[in-house]
């Protein structure tokens, strides 16, 4: 991967909801906490959706809160592929330094924090969410499981040098074809003129205070 590309699937972006094999719905859950919580409702395979965020549930160890005990993560700041029971490490994205740990998927702060933990500490994932929205007769919000969510349409941002690495180790993994890759490049090419050359553009760098991140 790249030492400095960022992959970021945009918010506010409608997506059709998948089901695994052999099913026809998947359900909905209101509030993720310790692989459990509420069902409301089942969204029909297809069904698009609006996506508002991106959590990783995950057993933390620095934090010394026991095995039973999960925190939820905002999952710009988990490094690698957010699966079930895969170690991952955390790096706060505006580069901070470290990353704030909550007991749910909700911006309070206060007693909704379970503390920080430092960049390229590891956690062991339990569940990947997505937060969203959508309308089914009413308005509804919720969560499903991350690999229930189609997210084909993805942004990589940093330095482009990178980026480029990021782009022609991707299409190896995936078979991407070249023409698809040459244009990834060139919008690559594209996002570094907006900036200083070799240089993350404007509005995409890293924070360089080392503080403690919120988002």
């Amino acid at each position: 991967e790249g030492k400095d590309a960022v992959l970021d699937v945009p918010m506010g972006k409608k997506v059709p909801v998948r089901v695994p094999p052999g099913g026809v719905a998947i359900a909905v859950t209101q509030a993720p906490l310790g692989g459990a919580a509420k069902k409301v409702i089942h969204l029909a395979a297809g069904r698009e959706i609006e996506i508002l965020d991106e959590w990783v549930e995950a057993n933390v160890p620095s934090l010394k809160l026991g095995a039973k005990v999960t925190g939820m993560l905002k999952a710009r700041h988990v490094v690698g592929r957010p699966d079930p029971k895969a170690k991952c490490k955390v790096k706060e994205a505006n580069g901070n330094g470290s990353t704030m740990v909550r007991r749910t998927c909700k911006p309070d702060e206060g007693k909704n924090v379970l503390g920080y933990v430092d960049d390229d500490d590891s956690v062991t994932v339990v569940n990947h969410w997505i937060q969203f929205k959508t309308t089914v007769g009413k308005a509804v919000t919720g969560f499903v499981p991350g690999p229930c969510v189609a997210t084909d349409d993805v942004v990589v941002s940093g330095n482009v040098d990178d980026v480029k690495a990021f782009v022609a180790e991707s299409a190896a993994h995936f078979g991407i074809t070249w023409k698809e890759q040459k244009k990834a490049m060139a919008a690559a090419v594209i996002v570094e003129k907006a900036g200083a050359a070799g240089a993350p553009p404007k509005g995409k760098g890293r924070g360089r205070g080392r503080g403690r991140g919120r988002g």
